[in-house]
């Protein structure tokens, strides 16, 4: 969230080019059952799994369930590289879930701050023509997929009719979503669940993802949350800066924080980069202060620390950047 903030005002100053373009609306409420999937799916993200109930109740959909956690991915190594999460097979809703964490680590604020756009035009065995890519997400996810990927591979194995879940929040939910399409490319029949997402590519990659037939796409955005927003906002209006798009449907919860939507309060909208939601609101307009934290529940409760942006500091040019507009000092 910090990281976003920053870049608004950094770049802001730089004056603005060109403005968005609104898209007339497709919007719709969503089913009750798929109420109850937005509700399990933002405890998966949220960290909830097997052992791991993150107290007061908050991960009761999860904890209730009947699962087993087959991998956890906290070790130095993929640390480092900014990547932690889990493999969990749940057999009351015959499923097998890989979640993605959001950052809460140096390696991980490194990998949203490379912010430039590199080739993506071949994903797996699949072209995807002028299709790029967030670097920072990308290299992550390709540095790391040999040791995320067995295990659900594995599980898929011992369970072929169970359905394949990606699923992350915020930074988890961009390294979903890129593992999403390159999985799906690889053969494999993935739904991908996203919360408060930033953007992951440009215009051509957001309609690579969005047309995907080989699973379906949930990416959920909340009121004025800013980091689904801004790397799109950006670049719609500042001429030298990568352009960025967003996929296609969101799902738009559009009730305040600390408050349980119900399936009126959430809005289906179709359409890349459509204004109709999350993206209507510029960054003149501030966040609610929870709404990144508050996606049908809250995200942060599996948190055990608090995160600290100046440790990172000197981590790379980009943080050195950040830290300056910031007035942080590297601690």
């Amino acid at each position: 969230m910090v990281l976003y903030l920053t870049l608004c005002g950094i770049i802001l100053s730089l004056g603005s080019a060109v403005l968005g373009i609104a898209i007339e609306p497709i919007r719709r409420d969503v089913p009750n059952e798929l109420l109850s999937n937005f509700t399990l799916f933002s405890q998966y993200a949220a960290g909830c799994h097997a052992g791991q109930d993150c107290g007061h109740e908050n991960c009761l959909n999860v904890t209730n369930a009947n699962i087993t956690t087959v991998a956890s991915f906290n070790s130095s190594s993929l640390e480092a590289q900014g990547v932690s999460g889990f493999v969990v097979v749940d057999h009351s809703h015959e499923i097998i879930v890989l979640q993605f964490g959001g950052t809460n680590t140096c390696p991980k604020f490194d990998i949203d701050v490379e912010f430039g756009l590199i080739d993506a035009s071949i994903i797996a065995n699949a072209s995807c023509p002028g299709c790029e890519v967030h670097r920072g997400f990308w290299t992550a996810w390709n540095n790391t997929k040999n040791v995320t990927l067995p295990p659900v591979r594995d599980a898929v194995a011992n369970y072929s009719n169970y359905q394949i879940v990606f699923v992350g929040h915020s930074l988890g939910g961009a390294l979903a979503t890129v593992g999403a399409a390159d999985f799906r490319a690889q053969g494999h029949n993935v739904t991908l669940y996203s919360y408060a997402a930033p953007s992951v590519g440009n215009y051509e990659l957001s309609k690579f993802i969005t047309n995907q037939a080989a699973g379906a796409t949930y990416r959920l955005t909340h009121s004025t949350d800013v980091v689904p927003r801004v790397l799109y906002d950006l670049s719609m209006k500042v001429r030298f800066l990568p352009q960025y798009s967003q996929l296609s449907p969101e799902y738009w919860i559009t009730t305040p924080s600390f408050v349980t939507p119900n399936a009126s309060s959430i809005e289906k909208i179709a359409g890349i980069n459509n204004t109709a939601g999350n993206l209507q609101y510029n960054l003149s307009v501030p966040p609610e202060p929870d709404a990144h934290n508050w996606y049908i529940g809250n995200m942060s409760v599996c948190q055990t620390k608090p995160f600290n942006v100046s440790a990172c500091c000197n981590d790379t040019d980009n943080t050195r950047l950040v830290c300056r507009a910031l007035n942080l000092t590297s601690s």
